[in-house]
């Protein structure tokens, strides 16, 4: 069953969950960002871009929405955004432990070669070139393959439990699905 749709506090903009973070209050009055939308208590949503959380933060909507007063963190706009890549790294390592990974260039393009790719992950610090031929090689491989590029050389090779890993293939499957949203979602919020 669909989660009914929420309006934004800032913009006033009906949408979906999905493209809105929800807030609660701590017991110390403080803003909580609820990343799950599972924390108790009352909840405002603020559209999931961070200009969005900014502007909650700075003009008092929070206190509005909550209609109580609430007290926000300077940096509440890049916690939000901390919070969303940690979930995706997250995911990774679950993909990665479901056996949905195939890691290293070589490897990657066989992957691609055979089908049922649902994204490539290619380290944002990669070499233009080792970047150029995965992403054409996954282009015209149907279509359908998302390209993530949001994790750094590091990130990935700590998410998967290796060393130095620039290029990952992604298996199809619901976790796959899962990681893709995440990473969409933070590509978005950050703008």
């Amino acid at each position: 069953m669909a989660m009914a749709e929420r309006m934004c506090i800032v913009t006033r903009a009906v949408k979906p969950p999905e493209e809105l973070v929800r807030f609660v209050l701590s017991p110390s009055d403080d803003v909580t960002p609820d990343l799950k939308r599972k924390l108790p208590g009352r909840g405002v949503w603020v559209s999931a871009s961070k200009e969005c959380i900014e502007i909650a933060a700075r003009k008092g909507h929070f206190a509005r929405g909550f209609k109580h007063p609430a007290s926000c963190r300077d940096d509440l706009p890049d916690l939000v955004s901390r919070l969303l890549y940690k979930e995706a790294t997250s995911l990774i390592s679950l993909c990665n432990r479901a056996g949905l990974i195939t890691a290293g260039f070589e490897k990657v393009k066989a992957q691609l070669a055979k089908g049922s790719v649902a994204a490539v992950l290619i380290a944002s610090d990669a070499g233009e070139d080792g970047k150029n031929k995965v992403a054409f090689k996954a282009r015209g491989s149907g279509g359908q393959v998302k390209l993530l590029t949001i994790f750094d050389r590091e990130d990935l090779s700590l998410a998967l439990g290796r060393t130095n890993v620039v290029h990952a293939a992604v298996r199809n499957g619901d976790l796959a699905d899962h990681l893709v949203r995440a990473a969409e979602r933070f590509e978005s919020y950050n703008g």
